[in-house]
């Protein structure tokens, strides 16, 4: 286990502790989202600023998400922290560009696993709708480069993700949301050049996602 993920589930337990208030936003909060995602990421081999194919990556996404606030007036302040698949896609066999080419198989992307941890503020439009931005961590495992070639490979990486959302108060232990995210994980290592350089993947993707949350 890689030290990015080892310090993302530490804070992910730190979550848990401390009071749980019930009145109003505030408390612990457990939900299910829903959504898509879709990004392009450029592949290469960025130290010797050689291009490769683009892969354009999209997907249905499903997560869990675990959010502890508290409300004070108009303002409501808390952490986030959810676990979520990924897009993925693939550029097909004998695709080109300047330094690189799909020869041995397709170009693609994957990530395999999504986790974000955020600091997140809201304003109440009224006592029963919010209106946040979340801001982070993101820690994602991917696999990507050349499928049959020294450029397929794997790694964990780390970057950050923002966004903004609504969320509905249903009822006093229920609410349902929609929220809209950028996420980027710095450069994405793959496999080598056949030498001694990372072939690796530069982008980003964007998310919409519905959910709801549940207070116990």
């Amino acid at each position: 286990m890689s030290k990015p993920e080892i310090a993302m589930i530490a804070l992910c337990i730190a979550l848990t502790a401390g009071p749980s208030g019930a009145e109003g936003w505030s408390g612990r909060w457990y939900g299910v989202t829903f959504g898509y995602g879709s990004g392009t990421y450029g592949l290469g081999v960025s130290k010797l600023n050689q291009v490769g194919p683009p892969v354009d990556v999209e997907a249905a996404l499903i997560g869990l998400r675990y959010t502890q606030q508290t409300e004070h007036g108009n303002t409501v302040r808390g952490l986030d922290a959810e676990v979520s698949t990924g897009p993925n896609g693939e550029s097909p066999i004998d695709t080109f560009a300047d330094d690189w080419a799909c020869i041995t198989g397709a170009c693609n992307v994957s990530l395999k696993w999504l986790v974000t941890l955020r600091g997140r503020v809201g304003m109440l439009i009224n006592p029963k709708t919010l209106a946040y931005g979340a801001a982070g961590l993101a820690v994602g495992r991917v696999e990507g480069g050349i499928w049959d070639s020294e450029q397929q490979g794997a790694s964990t990486s780390t970057g950050f993700t923002v966004g903004v959302g609504f969320e509905r108060m249903m009822r006093e232990n229920l609410t349902v949301f929609g929220e809209a995210n950028v996420t980027d994980l710095g450069t994405l290592e793959f496999g080598t050049d056949g030498f001694v350089q990372t072939f690796d993947g530069k982008g980003d993707f964007a998310t919409v996602k519905f959910g709801v949350n549940y207070r116990f």
